[in-house]
């Protein structure tokens, strides 16, 4: 979660080596050649973090985005409505409690939210999605930030039982 919090704040995210390197030449060691490029587990090289860093910071990530956040706070991720919220800002996402036309004529709204939430509610669901409201899983907000672009929705949907 400090790495998406990092690349979400445009930061360097360096690997541990640069610390012991710094410490084992007693100096601040140049970043870019510790900078983490993705997933260590799978040697994928996303590129999120020096993505974010050398992104356009007038058009943030979520720009034209907006969210409602109806995520139950024991979900998947283990992550706090509170902090998944402050990332989407930090974005530059918009929150909002309620969808208004206003909404839907400027951007193009999302409902983070689980299969259980679209399920008890499915009359609300066909009527919002109607409207071309989006009902996806908080994965694809981490996903996006991980990698510093927008994902496709496809796989993150969140459709009625």
């Amino acid at each position: 979660m400090r790495l998406i919090e990092g690349i979400a704040h445009h930061c360097y995210c360096v690997s541990y080596r640069w610390l012991i390197d710094c410490l084992r030449y007693d100096r601040i060691i140049d970043e870019i050649s510790y900078e983490i490029e993705g997933d260590d587990s799978g040697n994928h090289a996303y590129g999120g973090p020096k993505r974010s860093r050398l992104s356009d910071r007038q058009k943030p990530l979520f720009d034209k985005f907006c969210f409602m956040i109806k995520c139950t706070e024991k979900n998947d991720i283990h992550i706090s409505n509170d902090r998944l919220q402050q990332l989407i800002t930090t974005c530059g996402g918009v929150i909002i409690t309620c969808v208004t036309q206003n909404d839907l004529d400027q951007y193009k709204v999302i409902v983070l939210c689980d299969r259980l939430y679209v399920s008890e509610r499915r009359y609300n669901y066909d009527r919002c999605r109607s409207l071309e409201i989006q009902f996806l899983s908080s994965n694809w907000v981490l996903d996006s930030i991980f990698e510093y672009r927008l994902k496709p929705m496809d796989s993150y949907f969140e459709k009625p039982l």
